[in-house]
């Protein structure tokens, strides 16, 4: 019975390092994850990347420093002064009312922190920490306690252990065959109580979302936006398929625009000036956001 207990976990751990969801209800043949893992792992690593210069990179520890160089300029920025932006208060269409301030800052039950972890997909990538959502959903009645006093002490008191807020960043290509840094995209893998405590506050904030978004910036919006998005993108491939093959058809220029990452390159004193400011959003949330960023 426990042999065989042991065994179902190793298969359950093997299946989702290995990310085969075709497999799931199938033979348990680990040989097969593991060649999977073996194959994956050969084929993520980087062997040589050429810098900004265009040399070509072999070296491991040049390689691997060309892609720390790169990043700490996107994600860390530059040091900048604080700017004053007061003259941009009165362009302001709406300001946060106080009944709707107070429902943002209420404090945070434990309902509503069981409920975050729950909405987390279970074969999500695990942060530093090697823990997935799905280990704290099997063992709520265990850790529970543990993790509402954390997720609360961080609200309340604005503590956050460095451990919880560290952070793995994966690197996805982008292309067929990488040659360069800037043709991976990099994907965060944060511990599970830092994804509870930023679903708390998204989820908070999307009571006013709507009415703080602009209607140019409308795709940031749930709801009606997905349509108005999706006949966008209709229109406009119709309009590709058109040119291709119909030689009669008027010219189109079409113009490819590659966006890197704007929302990590935004600088933290932006957000705390702006968006976010006491008389204009919430107070708290304004103070939770500092406390996610400056945190040791």
């Amino acid at each position: 019975m426990i042999y065989c207990k042991a065994t179902t976990m190793e298969v359950n751990m093997l299946k989702q390092r290995a990310k085969i969801a075709w497999l799931k209800g199938g033979d348990n043949c680990t040989k097969i994850f593991f060649r999977k893992i073996t194959a994956r792992r050969t084929s993520q690593r980087v062997y040589q990347i050429q810098n900004e210069d265009g040399n070509l990179l072999t070296d491991y520890t040049a390689v691997t420093g060309e892609f720390v160089t790169y990043f700490k300029k996107l994600f860390g920025g530059s040091q900048r002064q604080s700017q004053n932006l007061d003259h941009l208060q009165p362009f302001a269409r709406y300001l946060i009312s106080e009944n709707e301030a107070t429902q943002i800052s209420a404090p945070v039950q434990r309902s509503e922190i069981k409920e975050a972890l729950f909405d987390i997909n279970e074969d999500s990538a695990p942060g530093p920490d090697g823990f997935s959502s799905g280990f704290f959903k099997a063992t709520w009645a265990v850790t529970g306690e543990d993790v509402c006093r954390a997720v609360m002490e961080f609200f309340n008191n604005g503590s956050l252990l460095k451990q919880l807020n560290a952070t793995l960043i994966t690197l996805i290509p982008k292309v067929q065959l990488p040659t360069k840094v800037g043709d991976f995209r990099p994907i965060s893998c944060c511990n599970v109580v830092y994804k509870i405590i930023t679903k708390i506050m998204v989820k908070r904030m999307q009571l006013v979302l709507e009415k703080l978004v602009d209607n140019c910036q409308n795709a940031f919006v749930p709801g009606e936006v997905y349509r108005i998005i999706s006949s966008s993108l209709k229109n406009y491939y119709q309009a590709i398929i058109r040119k291709n093959y119909l030689p009669d058809a008027p010219s189109r220029l079409i113009y490819r625009k590659h966006m890197i990452w704007l929302t990590g390159t935004i600088s933290w004193l932006f957000c705390d000036y702006s968006n976010f400011r006491t008389d204009s959003f919430c107070g708290s949330n304004n103070a939770s956001l500092q406390h996610l960023s400056q945190s040791p």
